[in-house]
Formats: structure tokens, C-alpha cells, sequence
């Protein structure tokens, strides 16, 4: 990058820069948060947090490095067809960004479109892993008529899309 530039839960993979690296700040600022670099990276970086860089030999990382991932391989699917507008690249279940991302600050949704978090915490990158049999649903409740304050208690009750039962408390 030649400007500065801030990628927030990105994936980059299958890159390479002139000199050889995934990527490489050239004159001004990079930043990133809750990105995979899967490759390695040259020059400075500024780390927001919550990074994973496979080979960051080359680079200098500053700022704020809490839960930054370090040499290890982001462990990704080819290129593909996952659901959405766009190919992504979608974690494996051993993947070490799978809920190791920051809630702070996280996009409703992933390059797809899928609901995020699918667990306790985002996936950093672009991607949302969906453990097996784990898929978005709607909660309906039926209708009620109209309560007043005093009024006898009454029951709601409430269906979901996947057929599990429901269960709520006010």
C-alpha cells in the first residue's frame, strides 16, 4: 500500500507483493485488526489486535498486539463458493482464528452475508466457521391479543425454524 490503510476482519491469502511477501506497507501506515495474513509480511505494521500472521519475520509489528497470533498456519480451504457475492476462504475447524477474533468492534455479518458470532467470540478474517449441524433460524411467537396492566397472567408461546423446542422467561 502506498496510502494509509486500515483492513478490519479481512483474509488475505495467495498473495504475494513485489519483494515477495504477502503484503508490505511501502510509505505510509497499515493497520490491521482481526485480519489473517496467510503468507508472511514486510515492513511495519500497526496492530489494533487480534491479528494472525503465519511468517512475521519480516515484519515489525506495534501497537496494541493482545490476542495476536503469531507463526502459526491460519489453516484455510482453498479459494471456493462458500454462500454469498464473493469466493472466500473458509476456516477449518482447527483453525487457530476460530473464536479467536475481538467482539469489539465486530461486523454484524461475514463476507457471506452468515451472522456473526457463531460462537462466543468472532472468528478473525473475513469468514464465520459454522460447525457442522449450526445454521441461522427464526424464533415465532404467536400472535397475542391485546394485555392491559392487571390483567390475568397468560401464555406465549413460541416455534423455531429448526424444529427445536423454545424456551423463554420474562
Amino acid at each position: 500500500n502506498k496510502g494509509n490503510t486500515t483492513l478490519s476482519f479481512v483474509t488475505i491469502a495467495d498473495n504475494t507483493a513485489v519483494q515477495g511477501a504477502s503484503i508490505r506497507p511501502i510509505i505510509n501506515t497499515l493497520t490491521l485488526n482481526n485480519t489473517i495474513i496467510s503468507g508472511s509480511c514486510m515492513g511495519t505494521i500497526v496492530s489494533q489486535g487480534y491479528n494472525l500472521i503465519q511468517n512475521p519475520a519480516g515484519c515489525t509489528i506495534n501497537g496494541d498486539t493482545s490476542g495476536n497470533i503469531l507463526g502459526q498456519d491460519p489453516s484455510l480451504d482453498p479459494l471456493a463458493n462458500n454462500g454469498g457475492g464473493t469466493m472466500t476462504r473458509a476456516l477449518r475447524q482447527n483453525s487457530p482464528a476460530v473464536e479467536a477474533g475481538n467482539n469489539a468492534g465486530c461486523p454484524a455479518t461475514d463476507q457471506r452475508g452468515i451472522s456473526r458470532p457463531r460462537g462466543v467470540a468472532c472468528d478473525i478474517g473475513a469468514y464465520e466457521f459454522t460447525p457442522a449441524g449450526l445454521s441461522d433460524q427464526t424464533i415465532n411467537f404467536a400472535a397475542l391479543l391485546d394485555k392491559l396492566l392487571g390483567d390475568p397472567a397468560f401464555a406465549v408461546s413460541a416455534s423455531a425454524s429448526s424444529g427445536l423446542p423454545v424456551s423463554f422467561a420474562s
